[in-house]
Formats: structure tokens, sequence, C-alpha cells
């Protein structure tokens, strides 16, 4: 999975200092970049789509939230330790989240291990044809079970790919038994990067024509920029779709290398309550088997047509241990992730309120 796609127009070899150049899609990566440029001595444009910068790390502020919601990217793994530090070091917030615990209907059990799945990917990896993860899982001949299906379950969660599409040549890792959930505004870390360069917000760079010249962009506004060079820091998700077309056609293997990989989708659902309903101190809650009720309806699908993706949210963080307040955040990716995008709130709410089911019988109150 990749989170960013970058693509410079082709010409010369080598950029002079005081060259212009747009930058499109200031998130993380883009932030950087742009830095980097300006520090090079190139006179650097930015353009956001949005109306904020910074891509996947955003914060909605709320001052009724002790511990604001995160719309992005907010639990670091064990290879995010520099950007940790870094964040650290511009006053943003981050708690231990860890103790992973499995539960059922029936209460909590020992988490789900994915030892068999490691063993799949290792095995199709030797193989002469790429596979998708389930089908490797199919040709080790592991079979399906409620523990296997929370490990899926996690792994979509925690990194947004579909098990049954994604590439077990090139499968993510799987989540560790421990994060650093992001508790305060990330908005210092990418101001700290783009320093005083201003960004264009809440404009769509729709079309970009380039030669050896140098390079057009074409807004969704009708406007028209011309610029020395562009590098485009925009989800992959952007120009799988589309969203920008390129005259010429992108070189092949970048159109190929765009249609590939694959781009993973994440849901988050944050809950506040007045006091905890739950006793376990466990700072990951993997939930293992069926629920009751069923959350969502799942009608037999037709002859031909893919099964509804099972929607419970199976994965949650308790950030109660950590931060002393009654927070709990439901995790979903891959192809339930996609589902749940097309809900009501009223229904995700629903929904969450059911996934709880093996945690507590009462429904939240807010």
């Amino acid at each position: 999975m990749s989170d960013t796609s970058t693509t410079d127009t082709d010409g010369p070899a080598g950029a002079a200092a005081g060259e212009r150049l747009a930058l499109g899609g200031p998130g993380a990566a883009g932030a950087s970049a742009a830095a980097r440029l300006i520090d090079a001595g190139f006179d650097v444009t930015v353009i956001e789509a949005r109306d904020y910068a910074g891509g996947r790390l955003a914060t909605q502020r709320d001052d009724d939230w002790p511990v604001p919601p995160q719309r992005g990217a907010w639990l670091l793994g064990a290879d995010d330790t520099e950007v940790a530090s870094r964040m650290a070091l511009l006053g943003v917030g981050s708690v231990a989240v860890t103790d992973p615990v499995g539960f059922t209907t029936d209460g909590e059990t020992e988490n789900p291990s994915g030892d068999a799945l490691k063993t799949a990917i290792a095995e199709a990896r030797d193989g002469i044809a790429d596979r998708t993860i389930l089908d490797a899982l199919e040709d080790a001949g592991i079979e399906q079970s409620p523990e296997l299906a929370a490990v899926l379950s996690s792994l979509s969660a925690m990194t947004g790919v579909d098990p049954a599409t994604a590439s077990s040549w090139f499968a993510p890792a799987l989540p560790g038994g421990s994060f650093d959930a992001l508790v305060s505004d990330v908005a210092p870390f990418v101001d700290s990067v783009l320093g005083d360069l201003e960004v264009t917000l809440s404009t769509v760079v729709s079309h970009v024509s380039y030669d050896d010249s140098g390079v057009s962009l074409r807004l969704a506004s009708g406007e028209s920029l011309t610029f020395d060079r562009v590098a485009l820091t925009v989800p992959l998700g952007v120009l799988q779709a589309g969203g920008i077309e390129f005259e010429p056609p992108l070189p092949f293997a970048h159109r190929g290398a765009i249609s590939t990989l694959e781009m993973g989708h994440l849901e988050s659902v944050w809950l506040r309550y007045e006091t905890p309903f739950w006793s376990t101190d466990a700072g990951i809650w993997h939930i293992v088997g069926p629920v009751t009720p069923t959350p969502t309806p799942t009608p037999t699908p037709s002859p031909g047509e893919e099964p509804a993706p099972d929607t419970t949210i199976r994965t949650w963080i308790n950030l109660l241990p950590a931060t002393g307040e009654p927070i709990l955040v439901g995790l979903v990716g891959g192809a339930a992730a996609r589902a749940i995008a097309e809900l009501s709130d009223d229904d995700v709410f629903t929904l969450a309120a059911t996934s709880l089911a093996p945690f507590t019988e009462p429904a939240p109150s807010e």
C-alpha cells in the first residue's frame, strides 16, 4: 500500500536554482519535499485541494473532546520512532497503547496469532506468480477460522489493505503489539515542515501539460499556471481515478505502477463516554468470531455477485488506560471500510454499538 505517489515531469536531467516549481498536495511527504526544494534555492508554489495542509495528518479541533479525534494517521509503530521524536519536540503529545487482547462473546481470550498468515505469505513469495493474500492462505492449506478472520481484519484495520486483492509478494508487515497514539493537535508538526511557505488552499489541479520548455497546470476553476517543473505528492487513489489528466500521457512505466499499486482504505470511529462500561485495561481489542446481533444485514448474493463484506468493527483502541479518558476508537479497513464510508452517521453509530456487544450490552450514550 502507498499513501502518496510522486511524479516528476520529463525534462532536463538537472534543475537549476531559481527555477519556478509547483508542488501539488502538501501532505507529510509534499511538505517535506517543498521545504527541501526551497532550501535548494527554488521558487516553490504549493497547491492543495483541501482546505488545510497536512494530508493524512489532520486533527478535528473540538473543545468538547479532552483528546481530540484524529481524522488521519495517528498511530505510530516501531518504524516511526524518528517521526515520533520530532513530534514530541514540537509539543505534539502521544501515549503508548499496549497489551492487545482478543474478545469473544464469552469474554477476554488470547490475542489471535498471525503465525499462519506469516507462513502463507512466506511460501507465496517463493512462487512464480504473485497471489493475493487470501489466495496465499488457500495455497498453503490454511483453513479459515474465527481467529484467522480476526487477524485479517486487524491487518486491514491497521494498514487499509484488502486481503482479497492485496499482493502477497508485497504484503504489509503484520501490526505490532504496541503503538504510540497521537493525542493532541498535529498542526505544529505540519507547520514546522512548511515554515513560512504560503500554501494555496482549496485549489484543485485537474490537468498537467508538459514538454521540454516547462509545465502548464490547469485548475478546476479554469485558471492556468505555468512553471518550469511540477511535483505531485497526491494520494495514489487520485491518480488511479484519473483525477488529474496528463498531456502527453505519463510514461508507460509510470502508468503501470499507478495501475498496479494497491490503495488501501481506512475508517475510524471515535466514541466518547461519561464513564467507562468496560473493565479491561488492555489498550488494543480484537473481536474474534461473530457478534450478536449481526451488525448489518448481509443478504445472500446473486450468482456471480461478491458477498457483502463483514462490517463488524473488530479492532478497537482503548485510550482510557493511557489518558484517563473513556474514549474508544474503532478501526476498520479494506472492503469493510469502503462499505462503512457509504453509511449515514446514525448507521455508523448503530454499527459501532453493535460491534461492542462482546464488551457490554448497553449502547453508547453519546
